[in-house]
């Protein structure tokens, strides 16, 4: 009915205007995910790395997340890194 059953992933998109050089929005992103990320997610109360260091493209990424008190705990396959 909700697609409760589904096997799918979640996924959305989004989009801002950062006005700043596109190789330090880069570096904040992809190169310092894991000390930025909370950043920017404040729910986020765990990151960890699962594959082999360093963080790459389809590296397992493991976060616990608190959203409205609710714990949740997600593994998921790092996305694109590029910048273009």
């Amino acid at each position: 009915m909700f697609g409760l059953t589904s096997n799918k992933g979640a996924s959305g998109t989004g989009s801002i205007v950062i006005n700043q050089p596109v190789d330090m929005v880069f570096n904040f992103i992809a190169v310092d995910f894991f000390e930025n990320y909370p950043r920017w997610s404040p729910e986020v109360q765990e990151l960890e790395l699962l594959s082999k260091p360093p963080l790459q493209l389809n590296s397992l990424v493991r976060q616990v997340r608190i959203d409205n008190m609710q714990r949740s705990e997600s593994c998921a396959h790092k996305g694109n890194l590029s910048t273009g």
